[in-house]
């Protein structure tokens, strides 16, 4: 049973959950977001961040923005430059329209054997993160989750180059679950298992404005 701020409940794939809040405000949609974060896990120092279209000269460095402008974003983790990636991401729309940019969430598919797997595991990348960089891999055994994103994750070898070509080649033509936001739309994502990206802004005025809550992980 959804408290009585919240209207419905989608399951929009095995890896994310669309609830349609009565937030009549920007201030309101915070408020709910919150409270589904805390449903979810305890919260420690929580930021709600402010996402709007930027073109590339205006991105902040290492961003998605910065490489890829208005153009479509690729599947990625959220907070992969961070040690822990965030458990959750729950994003609320403060502001859209039907021609407003969409949101595509993938569930991250098995690798098809243990030999794909053991060569995706094998490439080491640096991942930018300011001056705490550190290295590390798209995926482990024995790590629960998975690191992917082309803004922060640099190969450092043949073998980083060969183990992004064959996961992106792993998720290229897998149906990715498109988002349509209506304002007030709560969208609650497992960042450990599943990545998400964005369609192309269709025009430079797009109103979109998403609001981003991260739960877990550690930086």
């Amino acid at each position: 049973m959804l408290p009585g701020r919240f209207a419905a409940e989608t399951i929009v794939s095995d890896v994310a959950v669309r609830v349609q809040s009565n937030a009549e405000s920007e201030s309101d949609l915070s408020d709910a977001m919150l409270q589904v974060a805390r449903a979810l896990a305890p919260l420690k120092s929580p930021r709600i961040d402010r996402l709007v279209p930027r073109s590339q000269d205006a991105a902040r460095r290492n961003s998605l923005s910065a490489t890829f402008g208005l153009g479509a974003f690729p599947l990625h983790s959220d907070l992969a430059h961070w040690t822990t990636p965030a458990r959750f991401v729950v994003l609320g729309a403060a502001s859209a329209s039907p021609s407003s940019a969409r949101t595509t969430v993938l569930a991250v598919p098995p690798l098809s054997t243990e030999a794909e797997f053991n060569s995706v595991a094998a490439g080491i990348f640096v991942i930018s993160n300011g001056s705490k960089s550190f290295l590390g891999s798209i995926c482990r055994k024995g790590c629960p989750f998975f690191r992917f994103d082309a803004a922060c994750m640099k190969a450092l070898n043949p073998a980083s180059t060969n183990a992004y070509q064959i996961f992106d080649h792993h998720l290229r033509g897998r149906p990715a679950t498109t988002v349509q936001w209506c304002v007030g739309d709560i969208l609650i994502l497992d960042n450990w298992t599943a990545l998400h990206g964005r369609t192309a802004i269709a025009k430079s005025n797009d109103d979109r404005v998403l609001l981003r809550l991260r739960v877990g992980g550690q930086p």
